[in-house]
């Protein structure tokens, strides 16, 4: 049975696009160009729409004023970033799509032969289903070696070109490394898709306001940044009493942290969480973050052409310590027993019960970041074999340390961080991304 299409703009949002050409025709069959600011619903502008709507906002609400959050977007130190025009598929379950996901044309038509082939009952996420897709071809890459090529690899997978150059690129082979091919195509694919999906929802906004549904106008101001002195990241003062955690995602995932937009509402930084098998835990999921800024921004660069349109960013996180000391950390440097078994039996997904067991003890541990992906260790015979060819080393030669932690401290951290976390500009540690701000197009 044929799936239903899936349109990425509601009607008489595309409708009123089209009208006030703010879409317009490509070469390419089946896609569209708009603006970003525009596909994500935020201001084009310098906020005189978002500023007068968070006025009236402020006049309406029962304390009259707007909250602290809402008046700092409104600060006249923001200023917006170079918009640029992007193609954005105009059906969501389409070959179309899968291509803008990164897939090849002979990969995308297969995909999509086997998505119009399913039972009415079995409609699934399409995303999902792609991903399994590929999955289930098996072609994937287990060797930990740099020299490896993975070119050949990536185009079994059903990789475009593109995608393909952006995961290969020189200099990164520490980031490319802690992943398969087939896991950062994967990769790839998610963040692209939470981006249309992001921008399908604001389109349904727009519709609102048009067909005049009475819902508050939520809308994405991603690419506005707050300007600062030009300080270095080298001379940021970390707060005293506290210990500053870097991670690199994207704007889509960060802005996740809290429910409401304008990063109102509830505060959980369980967007950001990691799935096993990761370096510390083998079964569970665990939060992953780092010291070291340099590190992070490495891993962003890398990750910024794989994530396409969806982008990159910095959170930076100021954790008081009493979180951090309240129990005492664990240490798992390498070449230490407990770092090699503990990195050994959680990379093959395994417990480490009776194995490392005063690591399970521990809420919070301190130690040494691995590159190799599950697969490479899975080749190992022995936790004696983890060696320093499968540490994350840093453009300076050092090693890159990782702070992780469970649901203990991450309830913590929910509850005293929320008003000290930031969305941090690439190179510019004073220039903070402001919350995403409301804007009105019609």
């Amino acid at each position: 049975m044929s799936q239903p299409p899936r349109r990425t703009f509601s009607g008489s949002d595309e409708a009123a696009l089209r009208t006030r050409r703010n879409i317009t025709p490509t070469d390419n069959a089946g896609m569209i160009r708009i603006s970003r600011r525009r596909f994500q619903n935020s201001s084009s502008d310098d906020s005189e729409d978002a500023t007068a709507l968070l006025e009236s906002l402020a006049l309406s609400s029962p304390s009259g004023s707007a909250n602290a959050d809402s008046a700092s977007v409104l600060s006249p130190v923001t200023e917006p970033e170079r918009d640029i025009m992007i193609e954005i598929p105009t059906n969501l379950h389409s070959e179309t799509a899968l291509q803008y996901l990164g897939l090849s044309p002979a990969a995308a038509r297969d995909i999509m032969q086997a998505w119009t082939n399913l039972n009415s009952e079995d409609f699934a996420d399409f995303c999902t289903f792609a991903k399994d897709y590929l999955e289930n071809r098996g072609a994937s890459i287990d060797t930990g070696d740099y020299r490896s090529d993975w070119k050949p690899v990536l185009r079994r997978i059903g990789a475009s070109e593109k995608l393909i150059e952006a995961i290969c690129q020189p200099g990164y082979d520490e980031v490319r490394l802690t992943k398969t091919a087939l896991g950062w195509v994967k990769e790839a694919m998610e963040v692209r898709w939470e981006f249309l999906l992001q921008g399908e929802e604001a389109s349904r906004q727009r519709a609102r306001q048009i067909e005049g549904t009475n819902v508050p106008i939520q809308s994405f101001h991603a690419f506005t940044y707050q300007v600062g002195s030009g300080t270095s990241f080298d001379t940021i003062p970390t707060p005293a009493g506290e210990t500053v955690l870097w991670k690199a995602t994207t704007r889509i995932r960060a802005g996740n942290m809290w429910s409401n937009k304008l990063r109102q509402g509830e505060f959980d930084i369980q967007s950001l969480v990691s799935s096993p098998p990761t370096d510390f835990n083998g079964w569970s999921k665990a939060y992953y973050w780092t010291p070291e800024m340099q590190g992070a921004i490495f891993y962003m660069k890398y990750c910024r052409a794989i994530n396409h349109h969806a982008g990159a960013c910095l959170v930076r996180l100021s954790v008081p310590n009493h979180i951090i000391e309240k129990e005492p950390a664990y240490i798992l440097r390498f070449p230490s027993e407990d770092f090699k078994k503990t990195v050994f039996f959680s990379r093959s997904g395994q417990s480490l019960k009776k194995k490392v067991d005063i690591v399970l003890q521990h809420r919070l541990l301190i130690g040494d970041t691995t590159k190799g992906n599950s697969d490479v260790f899975n080749k190992l015979s022995k936790w004696e074999e983890v060696g320093e060819q499968h540490l994350v080393k840093l453009p300076d030669g050092s090693r890159m340390t990782q702070y992780v932690f469970d649901d203990d401290v991450a309830d913590e951290i929910n509850k005293h961080c929320a008003n000290k976390v930031h969305l941090v500009k690439e190179n510019r540690p004073d220039e903070y991304l402001p919350p995403l701000s409301p804007a009105r197009h019609y």
